[in-house]
């Protein structure tokens, strides 16, 4: 029996990538300097260069740059910071360790990013920053949230964990808010071979502030200037991630073939297909389809030996760790989304037969119900 497809792969990701990545990693072991090296520091300038802008610290992962950004930021206790409820709770979790206060704003219907109306509703005088999750590999209206990151002198961060490429009037996410933070989580667009992650800034201030954070605080070594913490992105992945930059927007193009197939094949289908609005152009991380019948369907896809997921599956104001923190008043869009997402295969390493066995099965699951 063959294995399913699964909405990610990144055991096919390297199969496709072996005999670039062999190399770079005999180099790195060959070295023996694992830790803050020339691997880093070349990975980090290339990276910097390919968002546009000046400054890139690589971090231990995607959680960690969003909480060394939030602290670059100066966020203090008590500080309020926006954040979509439909997202990972990674979001949330990185404003409460840096000190700050979730505030649940709601998602545009369409591009299941933070909707500017929402966050018009939630901003207060205790409001200190906006955080951008560029949801599904699809950028947020940056036009709207710098008016109002301006009108009401916050700053912005930007999640880019899943948008790595992802362009906003052909600019990309990355280089429009004060930082952004990056995932190199396993499944993501640019991906390491285990965890890592990248703050960036065109901000020299902001990208000093942060280099101190990462390495306990220290100014000089072995002396903690403040308190900091431990978030260093290795060598072995620094060498990884530097080899697949160079194949990133191959690889997005692929995603986006990937999806434009999916539209095609699931054209009059009953249910709803992810859509692109300009002047965003998306890197489809996910492939995101939404159907009253997710539960019967996302049962229906594996007996065809197809492994959807779901992200996400609850909302951030609903779960046990963030329940009675300030929310928008209504949060409907992200509530119904979380009950009828369903993510679908979707990764540069799938087949064109691939995506048409999954069309085949949803519109076989459609004649049924």
């Amino acid at each position: 029996m063959s294995s399913p497809l699964l909405s990610a792969d990144p055991r096919r990701a390297f199969l496709a990538d072996q005999a670039l990545l062999g190399p770079a990693i005999k180099r790195v072991l060959q070295s023996g300097w694992y830790v803050l090296g020339q691997e880093c520091s070349t990975f980090e300038a290339a990276f910097a260069s390919y968002v546009g802008v000046s400054g890139c610290l690589g971090t231990s992962s995607g959680m960690d740059a969003l909480e060394l950004g939030l602290r670059a930021l100066g966020l203090d206790k008590g500080d309020e910071v926006v954040v979509p409820a439909l997202t990972s709770s990674a979001c949330a979790t990185a404003v409460v360790r840096a000190g700050g206060v979730p505030v649940f704003a709601d998602v545009n219907p369409e591009t299941l990013t933070i909707d500017p109306r929402s966050i018009s509703n939630v901003i207060t005088s205790r409001t200190k920053v906006l955080m951008a999750v560029h949801l599904y590999g699809h950028p947020c209206d940056m036009d709207r949230l710098l008016e109002l990151a301006d009108t009401h002198n916050v700053s912005i961060i930007e999640d880019c964990a899943q948008s790595h490429g992802a362009q906003w009037r052909d600019k990309p996410v990355g280089s429009f808010g004060d930082v952004a933070a990056f995932s190199f989580y396993p499944t993501k667009n640019l991906a390491a071979l285990g965890d890592g992650g990248a703050l960036v800034s065109d901000d020299p201030d902001l990208t000093d502030r942060a280099n101190v954070l990462p390495q306990y605080g220290w100014r000089e070594r072995q002396v903690s200037a403040e308190v900091g913490m431990n978030s260093r992105l290795d060598e072995l992945q620094a060498a990884v991630l530097s080899e697949r930059l160079s194949l990133l927007d191959e690889r997005n193009d692929r995603r986006r073939q990937i999806a434009e197939r999916y539209r095609a094949g699931l054209e009059g289908w009953s249910g709803a297909l992810p859509s692109e609005h300009r002047p965003a152009r998306s890197v489809y991380h996910q492939y995101v389809i939404r159907s009253v019948h997710r539960d019967r369907l996302g049962d229906h896809l594996p007996k065809a030996s197809i492994a959807p997921t779901i992200l996400y599956p609850v909302p951030l104001h609903l779960q046990d760790a963030f329940f009675g923190y300030p929310r928008a008043e209504s949060l409907e869009v992200s509530e119904i989304a979380t009950q009828t997402l369903l993510c679908l295969p979707a990764f540069p390493e799938l087949l064109d037969e691939e995506v048409d066995t999954v069309v085949r099965a949803i519109h076989g699951f459609s004649e049924r119900y």
